[in-house]
């Protein structure tokens, strides 16, 4: 079942355009304004997911309404391939572009979506490795997306604009600063940067050192398993230690505060480290940024401060501009497996592995504030546990958290479902499968229809590429 064709039905678009501008949502470079926005704000399109890479926060906000109703599937992409553990799709709320981790003989790894599910585009040039990188759509439903060898930038129609070859390392989903630079962190690779606009290299940073562990010096470099968020020109990167040859994991890690300036626009970036905090290794959760003030506070995990005596804990780090303070860090039941979600009424959301609970943390202190028990709200058989990002659509009446559940066994059922945040109650849920390859481990981009309906798109593990809306 599919929703029908714009073009059957002409006068859906002015329903669809009303609704975009209601929301306030219609593109930029339609209004006077917009030659005085920086150029990632006229570039990205922040309304249809909050994850990867819609918002440089990394605050998981999703600025449309979420499906409200009995949750149905509108159409589902078998064909797609999966993810596997990478975050899928982004959106621009119209159009959806989801990575896929498919072998070089399978399934295109870029593939772009209108909301009935028809295929607008797809591409053959990258590899598996791209499902690690969350696309960047723009408002035309162009996207910049990457893999270990090069990142590319895709027009509305799927032709590409440009293409470059990465100094290498797994990129973990792309960036903007406002100056125009592409922002790439990699794990086993360096930094670096792009000319938004042509694609050029702009300049890379490797965060090496030499760290002295029982006794010995041992060199390596910083990478990361996780997103960058950005703040103007300012990149934020959760790292652990790399040794530089092989030896047992080293548990050392750090949040990174990295400049990009761009003197010459028309010339190459300069990298330089502001400052960084030091943690216990690893972090699972891409830092959450969070305005205050004329600072920004950064909120995510590791193992605590102490390397002889580990245990989970979630961070809050102030940037006082060339140094930090630590506002706050609070021990956890358990590791964090997916980046803290922003609540709009306040207090960030998480949760740990092995745990059925949602813990909603205070952003002042770090105590719990609130507790949701995701398998209370599925009320299945067996024991679904929360075990991808949390989507928060923060448009209509009261926030809404869109998250996949699962049982984590070989044969156990999967659901998204949506929490109605207020009253703590399950919004809708809907089965997605008994395999592993049906749970979905990414983010849940919304797109809002030409009858200004709402429709959740995702992919899965293995097993295609979904859309959900309501009866």
């Amino acid at each position: 079942m599919r929703f029908a064709n714009d073009r059957r039905h002409p006068g859906r678009r002015v329903i669809a355009r009303r609704a975009l501008a209601i929301l306030g949502l219609i593109a930029f470079s339609e209004t006077s304004s917009a030659a005085a926005e920086p150029v990632e704000k006229r570039f990205v399109a922040p309304q249809g997911c909050g994850m990867a890479h819609c918002d440089r926060d990394l605050s998981d906000a999703v600025r449309l309404p979420p499906p409200r109703g009995s949750a149905v599937a509108r159409w589902h992409d078998l064909e797609a391939g999966g993810s596997q553990y990478g975050l899928g799709c982004s959106s621009n709320g119209s159009v959806a572009v989801c990575t896929f981790a498919n072998s070089s003989d399978g399934p295109p790894n870029v593939k772009a979506y209108s909301i009935d599910g028809l295929q607008l585009w797809s591409s053959p040039l990258l590899g598996k490795s791209a499902a690690a990188s969350a696309p960047i759509v723009d408002r035309s439903g162009g996207a910049i997306v990457a893999d270990s060898a090069s990142v590319v930038r895709y027009d509305a129609r799927g032709a590409v604009l440009w293409t470059t070859a990465t100094p290498g390392g797994t990129p973990i989903s792309p960036n903007i600063t406002d100056n125009g630079a592409v922002v790439l962190a990699a794990f086993n690779g360096p930094m670096s940067t792009y000319d938004l606009a042509s694609g050029a290299a702009l300049g890379i940073l490797w965060l090496t050192d030499t760290l002295v562990v029982d006794g010995q010096s041992v060199p390596g470099f910083f990478d990361t398993l996780n997103t960058p968020a950005v703040s103007g020109n300012r990149v934020y990167v959760s790292t652990q230690f790399h040794r530089s040859v092989e030896g047992p994991p080293i548990p050392r890690g750090r949040l990174y505060a990295i400049d990009v300036a761009r003197p010459d626009p028309a010339g190459p970036a300069q990298l330089t480290v502001a400052w960084y905090f030091e943690f216990v290794a690893p972090s699972g959760a891409s830092p959450l940024l969070i305005p205050d003030g004329p600072r920004p506070v950064l909120y995510f995990d590791g193992d605590g401060s102490d390397p002889a005596t580990p245990r989970p804990t979630f961070f809050a780090v102030r940037d006082h501009g060339s140094t930090y303070s630590v506002r706050w860090q609070a021990q956890l039941p358990g590791k964090v497996l997916a980046a803290a979600a922003r609540d709009p009424r306040g207090g960030l959301w998480l949760w740990t592995g092995n745990s059925t609970k949602l813990l909603r943390l205070s952003l002042l202190t770090g105590a719990v504030r609130e507790t949701l028990d995701v398998d209370a709200l599925v009320n299945e058989p067996d024991l679904h546990m929360p075990t991808s990002p949390m989507s928060i659509s923060m448009a209509g009446a009261a926030p809404v958290m869109i998250l996949c559940a699962w049982t984590k066994t070989t044969t156990g059922s999967s659901y998204l479902i949506a929490i109605d945040l207020t009253p703590a109650t399950l919004l809708w849920k809907i089965p997605l499968g008994s395999t592993p390859d049906s749970v979905a481990f990414g983010q849940y981009p919304i797109l809002l229809g030409a009858d200004a309906q709402s429709i959740v798109v995702f992919s899965t593990f293995g097993n295609g590429v979904w859309g959900i809306a309501a009866e």
